[in-house]
């Protein structure tokens, strides 16, 4: 009876650790080799990923330097400034984490953000 409570009373925790979004890089990001050899164990959306690949441009390939510049700011672009107010107000921006938020949000977008996105990420 008692092994029974406990294990009811870490199901709620079990179900946030599901529920939590992982981090990882997408399968075409061409910052993955540098992130692992500049920044190891970081992953867009961790707290410094920015700041160390910033730190390392020069050592970047240009496709990385250039993936880097079309995450930045998307949440000050007009075509995704309500959608990024909407489904992720509470995202702090910088480190990819407003990308990967609306990312998430993408059947839900306006078509402007949605195309804005596949820009950026080379998607359309």
């Amino acid at each position: 009876m008692r092994l029974r409570k406990s294990l009811a009373a870490m199901v709620p925790f079990a179900l946030l650790l599901i529920a939590a979004p992982s981090r990882t890089f997408a399968a075409d990001d061409p910052c993955q080799e540098a992130a692992s050899q500049f920044c190891q164990g970081m992953k867009p959306g961790d707290k410094g990923y920015t700041k160390c690949m910033r730190a390392h441009t020069k050592d970047l390939s240009q496709q990385c330097r250039a993936h880097l510049a079309r995450q930045r700011d998307i949440e000050q672009n007009p075509a995704c400034a309500a959608d990024a107010e909407k489904f992720c107000p509470g995202v702090k921006a910088g480190g990819g984490r407003m990308m990967k938020c609306l990312r998430t949000h993408q059947g839900d977008l306006s078509e402007g953000c949605k195309q804005e996105i596949g820009r950026r990420t080379g998607r359309r």
